[in-house]
């Protein structure tokens, strides 16, 4: 898919949603995929990837996707969002945590784990 195409599938997915204002108007994935004419996966990483750049708040919850009318709207679809960052927040820091405490070394400019010192994966594949 060429930039031409992202950038019209996202013209039209915003041509979409400005109309979707309230709970009783949204659009759900498989809707919004079925009006763009390509799959579900598309239209969640178009929104995921393009996120700050829509024109509007847009809000997702089991009623579609959809524009708040009301403030209890919007908090409510960032309480959910909380209610699920921090549970995830809390996993990452107790994995680092142990996997620190059994020694894994760490690449100290990226952080990220390394192999152990003498560490062959080949020889248990």
């Amino acid at each position: 898919m060429t930039n031409a195409d992202k950038q019209a599938l996202l013209d039209e997915l915003c041509r979409i949603l400005a109309g979707k204002i309230g709970p009783d108007h949204g659009i759900t994935l498989d809707d919004l995929a079925a009006h763009l004419g390509v799959g579900r996966r598309t239209v969640e990483a178009l929104i995921q990837l393009n996120l700050r750049n829509l024109p509007c708040c847009l809000v997702a919850d089991s009623h579609g996707y959809y524009r708040p009318r009301l403030a209890r709207q919007l908090n409510g679809y960032v309480g959910s969002l909380r209610k699920r960052h921090q549970p995830l927040v809390d996993r990452e820091s107790v994995t680092i945590t142990k996997a620190r405490a059994e020694g894994w070394p760490q690449d100290n400019e990226s952080g990220l784990f390394v192999d152990r010192p003498g560490h062959q994966p080949e020889l248990f594949t």
